[in-house]
């Protein structure tokens, strides 16, 4: 039934959300495009209350397409000052009534209309009112930025705005306008929407000095004292561009200011500026040094450990020069080794940020750390009481002994009396200790001490079946040793370790079925069967048939598994290393057979 109006105007406000209203707002389109002059109060009401409705009903592209053909046609062609002032306490209701960026970003577009019909021209009806407009663009643009999940409404927002600024009527003056509000506001949604939106601009470069200073004022010095904020993820997307323009003297200069608020308020801005750091297009070594004393504190803080590690990690990818990571390393080396820690807690952040630093892609450069952690780190490791702490020490020692291609006898005998009678986490973390150090080849010729402790670990499994993961990391160790160091292989032998892995009723043959076995241990598995076939052919050929197949059938089962960093990895291997040999793909593929 066609709506007569505007004397159906509640009729329509009440239909909007059952929809099926298309037709009827296509109507009051028109009627509103019709009239002239500036619309009356009292039937501008309703229309305000219809478009208020429509924006709850953003999804519905229907509704949505002839709610901005009527706020257009209502700023464009029935403007005045009441219209102005009335579409201006619209928007804000709509804002306060809009829970998602999908629905906001329909009253940020309205909004942008408004103020290029009533709020940036010379005389304009909201000329006075501009800040409050332009403070709500900025809240608005703020929700629609931390919607991370919709980058394309951010994207299209701030395309709108920016075909705003640069309107031929206002373009000198607009930009300029709405700094100076930006400068005004204090609400930290409204900044970092109005830093976001501005910074995108083409003009902001030409005024980066009061984006710096606004920074400053806005973010850093907003973070201290007992009522400080904490700078968040939106802060951190708003200002991403301003460190990306930053030059040294930019960043120089910001420093003071970021070592203060470090000193006294870590809490509200560490996090901030770790995530912030990796936006620079400048290289951050020479600033690592002012930095330093503050880590190894904050650091050894359990409160701050996660912050302080990730500022550490930011400014290490950040910086090309070795040394400073160096230089920090060792304060943090001799900290952690030093009697000034006074628990566990504190051990292990220090712990951590030492790890970052030695597994740093960075070369030999970082081998000097490494020597100098490697004693220390080792000593703390067969110390150590508390288990977490002794975790992530075996990963720092792991990384030393990699790094300096070195396997100390006293940090062998504590890997394996790790391996041996360390509780599950320990012993876990102890393999993977192991592990990582024997990723420097130069090591396998001198890693035969580890073998009976590693040989020990395969046969507890059989009986213990919660040590299985533990025994496929052993296992690949043992089959990576054997072929530099005939001592080791022939203790392997004594303890009857390829039986594991070529008797049809060991326990490995069910490891690629095991509910729960993890992407890590099915890595280490999906290797280990790649090796016993790569590395071992002289061994493989004098097997039995049913033996072949157990070796066959465990490529074929890490192949067939469900994790997809699993059957990646041995496809990978595959490709690699069996590709070109008919026979071990014909074995493959009959195990691969057995299991449909």
């Amino acid at each position: 039934m066609a709506l007569e109006l505007p004397k159906d105007y509640a009729v329509l406000e009440n239909k909007i959300p059952y929809g099926g209203v298309g037709k009827h707002l296509a109507s009051l389109a028109e009627h509103v495009a019709a009239g002239e002059g500036e619309m009356p109060l009292e039937e501008l009401k309703p229309v305000l209350r219809i478009l208020l409705g429509c924006a709850q009903r953003a999804y519905d592209p229907t509704i949505r397409r002839h709610a901005v053909t009527i706020w257009n046609a209502l700023v464009s062609k029935r403007m005045g000052k009441t219209v102005a002032q009335a579409g201006l306490a619209t928007l804000t209701a709509a804002n306060k009534q809009c829970d998602d960026s999908g629905r906001t970003y329909l009253v940020f577009e309205w909004s942008c209309r408004l103020a290029s019909a009533a709020a940036l021209g010379e005389g304009a009806p909201l000329e006075a009112s501009l800040s409050k407009l332009a403070a709500l663009q900025f809240s608005m643009f703020a929700r629609i930025l931390a919607d991370t999940g919709k980058p394309d409404i951010a994207k299209a927002a701030a395309a709108k705005f920016s075909s705003l600024l640069v309107q031929k009527t206002h373009a000198k003056t607009a930009f300029g306008r709405y700094l100076d509000v930006l400068a005004g506001c204090s609400d930290a949604m409204e900044v970092a929407g109005g830093a976001a939106l501005l910074l995108g601009s083409k003009e902001a470069a030409a005024v980066k000095d009061r984006f710096l200073t606004l920074y400053k004022e806005k973010v850093v010095s907003a973070t201290e004292g007992r009522d400080g904020r904490k700078a968040g993820p939106l802060a951190t997307a708003a200002f991403a561009p301003l460190f990306k323009m930053m030059t040294h003297d930019d960043f120089a200069a910001l420093v003071p200011d970021v070592c203060r608020v470090l000193r006294r308020t870590p809490e509200l801005y560490m996090a901030h500026l770790a995530a912030s750091i990796p936006h620079l297009s400048v290289d951050a070594s020479r600033y690592v040094e002012s930095f330093t004393t503050i880590l190894v504190e904050r650091l050894s803080s359990e409160a701050l450990r996660a912050d302080a590690v990730a500022l550490v990690t930011s400014l290490a990818a950040q910086s090309s020069d070795v040394s400073s990571l160096t230089a920090l390393g060792s304060e943090v080396v001799k900290k952690v080794a030093g009697k000034g820690v006074r628990n566990w807690q504190e051990r292990i952040g220090l712990a951590e940020g030492l790890r970052v630093l030695l597994t740093l892609p960075k070369g030999k450069g970082v081998a000097p750390l490494a020597e100098e952690a490697l004693q220390p780190v080792a000593a703390l490791v067969d110390k150590e009481a508390n288990d977490e702490t002794k975790n992530t020490l075996l990963a720092v020692l792991g990384a030393c002994m990699r790094r300096t291609e070195t396997l100390p006898a006293e940090a062998a005998k504590t890997l394996c009396k790790n391996f041996e009678s360390g509780s599950d986490s320990v012993r876990r973390a102890a393999l993977l200790c192991a592990a990582e150090a024997l990723q420097a080849t130069e090591l396998l010729a001198g890693a035969g001490g580890l073998v009976p402790s590693l040989c020990k670990v395969v046969q507890t499994a059989e009986k213990k079946p919660g040590l299985r993961g533990d025994a496929v990391h052993a296992a690949l160790m043992l089959v990576k040793v054997a072929p530099h160091d005939p001592a080791a292989e022939a203790e392997m032998d004594k303890c009857k370790f390829w039986g594991y892995l070529t008797s049809p009723g060991s326990y490995f043959c069910a490891l690629p079925s095991l509910d729960g076995l993890g992407a890590g241990v099915g890595v280490a598995l999906a290797g280990l069967a790649d090796a016993v076939l790569r590395d071992h052919q002289a061994r493989f050929a004098k097997l039995r048939p049913e033996e072949k197949a157990v070796a066959y059938g465990l490529m074929a089962g890490v192949l067939a598994h469900v994790e997809y960093a699993v059957h990646s990895a041995a496809a990978a291997a595959m490709r690699r290393s069996h590709g070109g040999e008919p026979e071990t793909v014909r074995g493959i593929v009959d195990g691969l057979h057995s299991l449909i």
